[in-house]
């Protein structure tokens, strides 16, 4: 007799004893290729959609954006269906006498298949959660000296004009593959509630304006005008302005994504009574009614998108966008009158009583001095072309500097010598770089920086602890390098861990 909460299944006759396996043998044998088939189906769909384009420079960038996308969605299923067979498999197990009759078996318990069922899904889930990671590492890593001599020789006074315009294209689309890696790690810290919002009083309609200002040459690319409609005063509310610009910034982003040529982009502030509300306007392609109610799905572009637009991002600026309002007890939804209508997105934020000062809030290029005193400093990285390049640059600044590839060398050295500044990777050949932080912190005068392409909350974690004064998440661009070096040697930042 079987119990309330178990089932009874016959099976037919049997030769030898075994597993019995829930899924028929020829079944289990298609599952893991058809799921295969269904990941890279969609890459081909994709790629054949751009391919229409003619432009093999949008055809290229789609291509790596879809095998991202169709690797981690590999992973996640070759992980989800070797955990569930495993688990599966292991759930009932033949004892009896070999027989020519059909067999009673009893399956396990409903809530053991539930335990089952939701361990699969959380392995599946940390697998998916831990290639992402370290896919943006090796992602990362290669793209720092390109990103360093790109931002450098753009800005060299020494070349003629054409070749700096040459490599700002270069630093261009590197800053839009880096925020694509970005945008991958934000969505994991989110969905695991790792995002931390450092709340304070600030001026919305600075931000805005801001927001507005860095991506004024984006909008120009296309001949769009984008038009700021603000308050006269003081609007103020409490929220994270870094993560506040990401949220307005993907919002105008995506209005210059799918706007036609030659229109214009709408953001007006409108505070009342105890909200204020940001609206972006575009005169774009328009969003479907059926689409809207899945807008700020992740990896969600729907058939907004043409050729040009599919070739561009993730899916995943709204997604993240709507995330970050809501840590910020805020709102944001999008109405569109269908295809060829435009769209407007709406983000509804609490007004606060304004403070006696309001911090101003900038998120324009750092800058650095770069006469400041001469001080030695250790770059620790495995990765050999970063390494050489970026000592390069800061001996440019007159500062002595010392290298190493490992934890072995940058011990000598400091045991040796000793620094003011140490910067270093964290995933090294022999060891983690948090040793070095921990084992010779008499060592480094100043303080250390941590510069590394891991940037989940867990790493972050792991160089507060270990006593690094910053996170630097690679691609780094060498003017914040240098002004956090300043800042570390002039104590601003002692007693407070920055994540950047």
């Amino acid at each position: 007799m079987s119990t309330p909460t178990q089932t009874r299944l016959l099976v037919g006759p049997r030769k030898n004893k075994g597993i019995w396996h829930p899924i028929p043998h020829k079944k289990r044998i298609l599952a893991l290729p058809l799921a295969l088939v269904f990941v890279f189906s969609f890459f081909s769909a994709g790629v054949a959609g751009v391919e229409g384009s003619g432009d093999p420079e949008k055809m290229t960038r789609c291509s790596g954006q879809l095998w991202l996308a169709a690797i981690a969605a590999s992973c996640g299923a070759l992980a989800a269906l070797s955990h569930s067979y495993a688990n599966r498999s292991r759930s009932t197990e033949f004892n009896s006498a070999p027989t020519t009759k059909p067999l009673e078996v009893t399956s396990v318990s409903t809530t053991e298949a539930l335990r089952h069922a939701k361990e699969a899904a959380e392995a599946a889930n940390r697998a998916k959660d831990d290639f992402i990671a370290s896919l943006s590492h090796e992602l990362r890593s290669p793209l720092n000296p390109v990103l360093l001599l790109a931002s450098e020789y753009a800005r060299s006074p020494g070349l003629p004009p054409q070749m700096r315009e040459d490599f700002q294209i270069i630093l261009k689309n590197v800053r839009l593959q880096a925020r694509l890696i970005d945008d991958l790690l934000d969505l994991t810290r989110i969905e695991r509630g790792g995002i931390s919002i450092s709340a304070r009083m600030l001026d919305l309609a600075v931000v805005l304006r801001e927001v507005c200002e860095s991506l004024r040459g984006d909008a120009e690319e296309k001949h769009l005008r984008i038009e700021l409609d603000l308050p006269d005063g003081c609007c103020a509310v409490r929220g994270d302005s870094v993560r506040l610009q990401q949220v307005f910034g993907n919002i105008v982003r995506n209005a210059i994504k799918f706007s036609h040529s030659h229109s214009t982009i709408h953001v007006k502030l409108s505070p009342s009574a105890s909200s204020a509300r940001v609206s972006v306007s575009d005169q774009g392609f328009g969003i479907r009614e059926a689409d809207l109610k899945r807008i700020f799905e992740p990896f969600t572009q729907g058939p907004r998108c043409n050729a040009y637009a599919a070739a561009q991002g993730l899916g995943l600026g709204l997604s993240i966008a709507q995330r970050l309002v809501e840590r910020h007890r805020g709102e944001i939804t999008a109405e569109s009158a269908g295809p060829g209508s435009g769209a407007t997105f709406h983000v509804d934020l609490p007004l606060e009583a304004r403070p006696p000062e309001l911090p101003s809030v900038s998120i324009c290029e750092p800058a650095y001095c770069a006469t400041a005193p001469s001080i030695r400093i250790l770059l620790v990285d495995d990765h050999e072309t970063t390494r050489n390049v970026l000592a390069r640059m800061v001996r440019k600044l007159g500062h002595e500097v010392l290298v190493a590839g490992d934890i072995r060398s940058a011990s000598e050295i400091l045991f040796e010598t000793g620094v003011d500044v140490l910067v270093s990777d964290l995933g090294l050949p022999d060891g983690d770089g948090t040793e070095l932080t921990i084992r010779w912190k008499p060592r480094i005068k100043f303080g250390a920086i941590a510069l590394s392409g891991f940037g989940m909350e867990s790493d972050v974690i792991r160089s507060r602890e270990s006593g690094f004064a910053y996170h630097l998440t690679k691609p780094v661009e060498f003017e914040r390098l240098a002004e956090l070096i300043q800042r570390v040697c002039r104590a601003e930042g002692a007693g407070r861990f920055m994540l950047d």
